[in-house]
């Protein structure tokens, strides 16, 4: 939770006048309420919508608050905004018409035969036209315009509204061509459910936002701030007491402060943290004064009873699910233990982009939930006090994320008990619905899982490839399975680049040659300009302690790819002839009565025992500072003084006493 980010809305008005000829073509589609308020201007009061934004769960579609769950239903869009529930899906497909609708055009060549021309160049992109061409070419119909002409208007005012009232995406400036096959047939326009569409837009819309990397807000967000209204009285402002429908025309005239939007986010969430359930109300519709106005087609029974569908909501390829059994007291019920939630993250991800499909058919499991949604509503008892149940409280109060502000900022209310009026409503059984499956998002799972690994992090395979090329297959004892980094495998081949034979010494201190591929072995060469570079790595060079042994391993390690590693080819050049230069003798044993001569070192025998230090090695302390330039180069640590004892102390006194003082021989 980021506590000052605000969301913004990207909402448009369309400022078309509703001319009296085309009305009866949109009463027909069914979008004539909507038309009206239209043509009002809604100013969107963002910091409550963010507040409330804080507390969408895209996994159950509800807002959670302290006292439980909460929604905006199919119920909602119907009395905010008069549109029809009920009906056939809003969908179909992006762009090819002609492909899957019988006689129809190309979507431009469709275009020109339904609007009489085509918009300029200038005002066409991919397939949409942008909003000023619409608005200047149709805003004034002729007084002597034909009925042709009236269709006309009245087929570009719909595509306006649609695009620009209900679903309005963050470009906010353009009128997509989905809608062609729909306004082709102004008469069949009322049997589709755009209420339905509109809800699911505006989920999806939510859902999108509640990522704290996204602040623009789409879609019919007069719904949302209304359902705020009417649902929270103390969260607006005194007066607006007069209303008509549509609901939402309410707020028409309210007009939020642009001042100090942080600090107003930090207020709102903190009323929102002490609410408790009897500050909402459950249900704002049941009054006398608001069924004096509602028309009664909305209450028709083909519409109410959807309200309570456990359904899925449809508009072209967004799905979302009506997850209605999470509010039953906004039905008049009382909440039970809610079942787990479906979990349609895999479609959240599907926006209609990558190729275009006809949704019926490519969604064909959702779409048939739609058309079996008259089986999928619940019954509910209704109680003379909705609310939620004794058991709900208790299991909300210990499972749920419910405060969002500071404890320090209020008396945090987490550990209040459950109130007796809850007991005195009683707990309701959750009614059987309509199985659907899961459809879990597989893909994003797994990348879940794997972030802040280091299989993800292509920066470090590097290291796993220069590590790989130390080793050779087959005669190295305990080696690592890493792999050559693809990058420099293909630069070698196309250079030619050869690996050179490895030296390995055998117990006797003699050297041994083994042949090697091109593809595999403890070397790798890369020539920069003729001349090869080599490093020592640690692992070779540990398995001997002669000082010309180091000097060899020095010059026949595996070479460096300069693309790889940083330095330039003098700095590898100088480095390598330091190594060649080093005195073998200039440096002498610092272990009292030990040999001087290194190549003559012999590994313990097999029968010593572990605990047992042979007279011509001592233990290495790690926790000591090195001892010699051997130790300093590589880190081993140094030799303790308490290793040093009194009869090596005997045996020092016949050597030479530079040697004893550890100066240069």
């Amino acid at each position: 939770m980021q506590p000052t980010r605000c969301v913004y809305s990207v909402r448009r008005q369309q400022n078309m006048p509703l001319h009296d000829r085309i009305i009866p073509y949109l009463e027909r589609a069914g979008l004539y309420h909507l038309a009206r308020l239209n043509a009002h201007w809604f100013w969107l009061d963002e910091p409550l919508v963010s507040a409330f934004i804080e507390r969408w769960r895209p996994e159950t579609h509800t807002f959670h608050m302290p006292f439980g769950e909460c929604t905006i239903t199919l119920q909602d869009v119907a009395y905010q905004l008069g549109l029809p529930v009920d009906g056939q899906a809003a969908s179909g497909c992006m762009t090819d018409f002609h492909i899957h609708i019988e006689g129809a055009r190309s979507a431009w060549e469709w275009f020109e035969e339904l609007f009489g021309e085509l918009p300029p160049p200038d005002k066409r992109k991919l397939y949409t036209v942008h909003f000023t061409w619409f608005h200047d070419r149709f805003r004034v119909l002729p007084a002597d315009a034909s009925e042709e002409t009236v269709r006309i208007y009245a087929r570009a005012y719909i595509m306006m509204l649609l695009s620009t009232q209900l679903f309005m995406d963050k470009s906010a400036n353009r009128v997509h061509l989905r809608w062609l096959p729909f306004v082709a047939r102004l008469d069949d326009m009322g049997s589709y459910s755009w209420g339905a569409a509109a809800l699911a837009w505006l989920y999806r819309c939510m859902c999108r936002v509640a990522n704290r990397n996204v602040t623009n807000l789409a879609g019919p967000l007069q719904l949302l701030q209304s359902w705020i209204f009417w649902r929270f009285p103390m969260l607006r402002l005194p007066g607006f007491d007069a209303f008509s429908f549509l609901l939402a025309s309410r707020w028409a005239t309210y007009l939020p402060s642009s001042d100090g939007k942080e600090r107003r986010i930090i207020h709102y969430r903190l009323a929102l943290d002490r609410l408790t359930h009897r500050d909402i109300v459950w249900e704002p519709y049941g009054s006398l004064d608001v069924l004096a106005v509602i028309h009664l087609e909305i209450l028709t029974e083909e519409h109410s009873r959807l309200w309570r569908a456990v359904t899925s909501l449809i508009y072209s390829a967004v799905i979302e699910w009506h997850q209605v059994d999470s509010v039953f007291p906004q039905l008049g019920g009382v909440q039970h233990l809610p079942e787990p939630a479906l979990n349609i993250e895999y479609l959240h991800s599907k926006d209609g982009r990558g190729g275009d499909r006809w949704f019926p058919t490519y969604y064909r499991t959702w779409h048939q939930h739609w058309d079996e949604r008259v089986c999928s509503v619940l019954s509910v008892h209704r109680v003379p006090d909705p609310g939620p149940s004794p058991k709900y409280l208790d299991w909300w109060h210990r499972v749920a994320h419910r405060i969002l502000s500071p404890g320090v900022a209020f008396a945090d209310p987490r550990p209040t008990q459950v109130p007796d009026d809850a007991i005195l409503r009683g707990s309701s059984q959750a009614p059987t619905r309509v199985p659907a499956s899961d459809m879990p998002d597989n893909r994003r799972l797994e990348w879940r899982r794997r972030i802040g690994t280091r299989a993800t992090n292509r920066d470090w395979r590097w290291l796993d490839d220069m590590m790989q090329e130390e080793h050779v297959g087959g005669d190295d004892r305990g080696q690592a399975d890493h792999r050559l980094r693809r990058s420099s495998a293909r630069r070698r081949v196309a250079r030619g680049g050869g690996a050179p034979p490895i030296h390995h010494g055998d117990e006797a201190g003699s050297f041994r040659q083994h042949p090697t591929d091109t593809h595999a072995g403890g070397t790798a060469e890369a020539s920069m300009g003729g001349t090869p570079f080599t490093h020592v790595s640690s692992s070779q060079v540990l398995h001997g302690c002669s000082t010309q042994l180091l000097a060899d391993q020095a010059t026949t390690s595996f070479t460096m790819d300069l693309n790889d590693q940083l330095g330039g080819p003098q700095f590898y050049t100088n480095f390598a002839e330091i190594i060649r230069g080093d005195d073998v003798h200039q440096y002498q044993s610092l272990i009292p009565g030990g040999s001087s001569d290194h190549t003559e070192y012999r590994p313990p025998p097999a029968d010593m025992p572990e605990t047992q230090v042979p007279e011509t090695q001592l233990s290495v302390d790690l926790n000591e500072l090195a001892g010699s330039p051997y130790d300093t180069w590589f880190g081993m640590g140094g030799t303790p003084p308490s290793a040093f004892g009194v009869a090596a102390q005997e045996d020092g006194k016949n050597e030479e006493g530079d040697i004893c003082s550890g100066k240069k021989g």
